[in-house]
Order: C-alpha cells, then structure tokens, then sequence
C-alpha cells in the first residue's frame, strides 16, 4: 500500500483521499454543465460539508462584493464586518479574524485568470491540512468555471449581438429603400442601439453650422418623457466629418456593460452609411423644397406679378419651408425703420405686423441687429429684446426669432425675420437655411425690380410717344390744317372774283383748288394715324368702327365692350388693329379680315386673323414689333401665327385691372 502524503492525518486513508478527488473531478463535469453562475456557485457551497467534515460556507465574495446563493441549508447572504479584510487580501485568500467563529478562512477562487473572488469557510476549529486543500482546489475550481461560463456567455452575447446588428442593418436599409421619412430612419437607429444595449433612452442628434447639437432621434423604453440620466455618448462620423453623436443611458442602479462605447462605437460605424443616405434624403428634401419655393417666386416674376405679390409669395414660401409660426419680409428705409413689405403666419394665428407698416430698427431686436451686423442674427429669448418690437413680442407670445439679411445689388436691401411663438429656440441650423434662401430670394427681388424698372421705362417711353403723337396732331389740326382751310377758302374767293373772259384762269384755280383740298385729307389721314382724335372722344368701340369703314379690305368687326377702358388699353388694342389692317392690305394680298375684340374678366382680349400669303414675322423689323413693346410694358402678352400661305393670327391679352 502506498504510504499516505505527507502531512495528512494518520487516520485518513488513501481510499479517502482518493474518493474526496473522484468526488471533485465528478463536481468540476457537473459545474461545466451548469447554465448559470448562481448554479456554479450553488454546487460549490454545498461540496463543502462533503470536503471538510466540520466546515461551512459563510459567504461567496465574487468580483468586489457579497453573492447571494441558495444551497440545501438555505441561502449564503452577506457576513458582515470582513470586507476590509477580503480587500486587503485581494486575490490571495488566508485566514481571517472574527470573534464569533472559531475558524474562518478565505479560499480563493483566482487562478490562471480565473473570477477573482474567494469562498469564504467557517469551522469550529482549523481542519486538518488535506482537507483545507481539497477546499482551495474546489475554489480554484469554482472560479475556473464561472470564468468559462462568463466566455461562452460573453461569446454567446456576442453572437446574438452581431445577430441583432445584421437584423437592424436590414430593417435600416429596408427603410432607405422603402424611401422612409429621413426622421423614420433616425428614430430606428436610435431605438435599436437602445433595445441592443438593453438601455432605458437613447437619442441621436446631429451638430449644427454653430455647433449645437439637435435631436433628430429617439427612443425610450417606457411611455412618458423622463430628464435622460447620465449615459454613455460615441462620436458619429460621416465621410470623415463629425456629424452627430449618438447616446444611450439607463435610469437602473447597475451601470450598463463596460463594452458599451466600444460595442455603440462599432455599432454607428455599421449604421454610418445608412445615416449618411438618410441625411442625403434629408438635404435632397431640403434643397428640392427650397428649389421649388424658388420656382414659385420666380414664375411671379417671369409673368411680371406686382412687386407686392411678390414680397407676400417670399414671406410665405420661407414660412413654410422653415415650418415657423411667423414670417416679415422688410425693406430698410433710409431712417432708423423698415417697411414691411411681405408677411405671413400660419392660418391658426393672427400676424402683428401689417403690409405697409413701419418697425423701428433701433434697441435689440431682429432688425436693429441685422442691420448694424449684416449677418444673420437669433434671439433665443426675447425677454431680451428692446423697443418697441419687444413689446409686441410680448403681446403675442414671441418666444424665439432669427433674421437674415437680403441683400441686392451689393448692398443691404431689408431682412427676412422667421419667429416661433413655441417656448423654444429655433433650430440650430435656422440661420443656415434662411441665410441660403434669402440668396435666393436677393436674386428674385433683384429681377423683379429690375422687371419693374424696365416695365416702368416702358411705359415711361410709350406715354412720351403717345405724347408726342397727340402734340403732332394738334398742330396738324391747329396749325397747318388750318391755314390750309384759310388758303382754301382764299382760293375759291379769287376763283369767283376772276373776269369771265378769262376762262382758263378759272378753271385753272378749280385744279389748285381740289388739289388743295386732296392734301387736306391726306393731312387729316396722317394725323388720324398718329393719333387717333376719334379714339379720345368716342371710345374703343367706334374708334375700331371708323377703322373697318376706312380699310381697303371687307371687315368682319365684332366688339364686345361695354363703356371706356384705360387710354393705354383702348390705344394698343386701336393699334394692334391697324397694324394687323395695314399688313393685310399691303402685303399678305388678303381678301378679308376677322376682328373679334371682347372683354373677359379682368382682361381685354384682341383676335385678328387674315385669310393671306402669311409669312409675317414680328423680328423683321415691322410695325410688329413695336406694338410688341406696347403690349408688355402693359404686362400683355401678345402671340403671333402665320405660316406660309395660310394666312395670319394675331392674339393679344392686356390686363384691365392695372390701367385703371
């Protein structure tokens, strides 16, 4: 028989011995098998009394504190007054000191990177020394199963994770595919990085021009809006550049896994390239809302609208675009004030400023500020706010503004000013997004003005001409008509006064005479066409009478206006008919002409049609042109059909209700 080990008790046998081992390698394949730490930890306090026969399990200190653990005697909780001594030990056991236990000893359970902790066993005396070392074997034990049991579960959440990650990556991109609101994308990253951390919030903003962050996702666990307690916070880079950040925090005592930033780092660089389509959705959406506002206000200016309906398009198009509850588009006078010249509101609330009135740009307000910074400026609170425009803010519930200036021709031309009336500030990016507009808008309101000069140059040339037209025709009518009347009626005197005996001197004043009376009617013919007498005195519609009477080709005339229209109206729509007469008569070789001329709505409209060779052409330099002129500067329009022996179709529109 081999002699038992040094150091063991005489009484203890080698079949002992070797039990209490067969005992521990069968307890190490039951540990292996066990789902839980707590069933590791259990199986390991009740082998005690087995190997060691007078000793008991006081406590598991495991990872820095006390493991509650259920075993046949009942549950193992927290001796008191030994953690300072457990600390002082750190991962090297020994025995301990305690006035209410005969012996007490710490066994690690430590070993080859193992969970730190120890098993810490009580006795009415010190067992003997084979037994103490069965003990620290089964510690040792204990914590090289936990430590596997913490891997496989550690490699098992890592599996599930990258599982959890491939299915968000699919439901993000299922998203992006489906074309989802860029918001939708947003809020699903947030919530699956807070479901896939097991946290309570979690929220994804983005920076701002100015560097403020703004909330563009989020999720919560449970219903009801709680202040986000202290969390863990990862950068989100995209193309390079810092774009936002993304946080998860949890209100429960214990801490979230310390792989949180690592595994929430990795897991924004997987979602970055769906964030960046997203974001690209989202300045799309952008850009193509501002080109389609841009759209609006320049069809008003290329069908020549009223500065004013101009301005009022502005205002509401930045409105809607910035989602605000107030818009003022303002001109800056020469004064310390700006007249409104544009304003809108949303359709619930009633706008303090009126069209045509004048704010002060003095104190701290929206437009005192853009005028003495030329840049965009924000009051975040205007509580802050001076003068007189504070207290109209406070008389309205302004809580927030942003204005931006407008500036044409290089110089600073008014501001465009964007206020809510919602107990926050605006946006971060507000200034951005409006500084961007108002360049747009600068260059509407440049051509606009730039339409409206040249219009009112127009117009500025057509009465001059019409002017001098009139004056011609007065002194046609007061000075060369007339003294050929008085020539007139001095040559029949001297006709009857000649001597009888002299018959061809008779005859011969007969000739001068008739000749002089055929000039007359040529004049009164020139002075007709320069300036219509009949056209002052009687109106459009006997006027166009006159003309069909007098033409040289049959007329179909037919006028259905009732009363006077503006003289600027009655004289293009009088021109227009001449001119398309004359063409006829001269050189399409028509044989009739339709004139139809009628009023509809608040526009006059003038239709001509020959049945002639065609061909006309209104770039070739004839009376067309001009009349082409003379229709715009009214803001007509005017359009012209003549294929080549098919005759000609001349169409224009004026309006009525700006020439009153």
């Amino acid at each position: 028989m081999t002699p038992p080990p040094a150091g063991l008790a005489g009484d203890i046998t080698v079949r002992d011995l070797l039990s209490s081992l067969s005992a521990l390698q069968a307890l190490s394949m039951v540990m292996a098998d066990a789902n839980s730490e707590e069933e590791i930890l259990n199986l390991a306090v009740s082998a005690v009394p087995s190997l060691g026969r007078d000793c008991r399990v006081e406590g598991v200190w495991l990872d820095g504190q006390w493991r509650v653990v259920t075993s046949p005697r009942g549950h193992i909780g927290r001796p008191i007054g030994l953690e300072d001594q457990l600390t002082l030990l750190g991962g090297r056991g020994g025995q301990l000191s305690s006035p209410t236990h005969g012996w007490l000893c710490a066994f690690p359970t430590t070993s080859l990177g193992a969970a730190s902790g120890c098993l810490v066993v009580s006795s009415r005396q010190a067992p003997p020394q084979h037994e103490q070392a069965l003990l620290q074997t089964l510690a040792q034990q204990t914590g090289v199963t936990v430590s596997r049991t913490r891997l496989l579960d550690q490699e098992r959440r890592r599996n599930e994770r990258i599982a959890d990650e491939q299915a968000t990556l699919r439901q993000v991109a299922g998203l992006i595919s489906r074309g989802a609101p860029p918001e939708e994308v947003f809020a699903a990253v947030a919530a699956e990085a807070g479901r896939l951390l097991d946290a309570d919030f979690a929220v994804m903003s983005r920076y701002g021009p100015d560097g403020a962050a703004m909330v563009v996702g989020e999720w919560t666990k449970s219903d009801g809006e709680t202040p986000l307690p202290a969390g863990t916070s990862v950068p989100i880079h995209i193309g390079g550049r810092l774009w936002g950040q993304i946080r998860v925090a949890s209100q429960r005592p214990e801490q979230l896994p310390a792989d949180t930033e690592e595994w929430l780092t990795g897991f924004t660089e997987l979602v970055a390239t769906a964030i960046a389509s997203a974001q690209a959705q989202v300045e799309l959406r952008d850009n193509a809302e501002e080109q389609s506002a841009l759209r609006q206000v320049a069809t008003l200016v290329a069908r020549a609208a009223a500065p004013e309906e101009v301005f009022d398009a502005v205002a509401a198009e930045i409105g809607r675009l910035l989602d605000v509850d107030f818009t003022v588009l303002s001109r800056y006078e020469q004064d310390d004030s700006a007249e409104i010249v544009g304003a809108w509101s949303k359709p619930n609330l009633v706008h303090p400023f009126a069209v045509g009135g004048h704010v002060p740009s003095t104190g701290r307000n929206i437009h005192a500020l853009v005028r003495t910074t030329g840049r965009p400026v924000r009051i975040d609170d205007f509580r802050d706010a001076t003068g007189p425009v504070a207290e109209v803010a406070t008389e309205f519930g302004f809580w927030s503004a942003v204005g931006a200036p407008i500036s044409v021709d290089g110089g600073l031309w008014g501001v465009a000013a964007v206020v809510w009336a919602r107990p926050e500030p605006l946006p971060a990016d507000t200034e951005a997004r409006l500084a961007e507009f108002t360049e747009l808008v600068a260059t509407a309101i440049a051509n606009a003005q730039a339409h409206a000069e040249l219009t009112a140059s127009r117009a500025r040339i057509v009465a001059a001409a019409d002017d001098t037209r009139r004056r011609i025709e007065r002194d046609l009518h007061d000075g060369a008509q007339q003294r050929l009347v008085s020539l007139a009626l001095q040559l029949r005197a001297a006709q009857a006064a000649a001597p009888a005996e002299i018959p061809g001197l008779v005859e011969e004043l007969d000739d001068v005479a008739n000749g002089l009376a055929g000039v007359m009617e040529d004049l009164l013919e020139i002075a007709r066409g320069i300036h219509p007498g009949i056209l002052a005195n009687g109106g459009l519609r006997p006027a166009l009478k006159t003309l069909a009477r007098r033409s040289a080709l049959p007329v179909a005339l037919e006028v259905a206006v009732d009363g006077r229209l503006a003289e600027q109206v009655e004289l293009a729509a009088y021109y227009a008919v001449a001119e398309a007469l004359t063409n006829a008569a001269k050189h399409a070789r028509a044989t009739v002409v339709d004139v139809r001329v009628m009023v509809n709505a608040d526009r006059l409209d003038v239709w001509i049609r020959d049945d002639g060779l065609g061909g006309a052409d209104i770039g070739k330099g004839s009376g067309l042109e001009g009349l082409m002129d003379r229709v715009r500067t009214l803001g007509g329009d005017m359009s012209l059909h003549s294929p080549s022996g098919k005759g000609t179709s001349l169409e224009i529109s004026l309006p009525l209700n700006r020439h009153r």
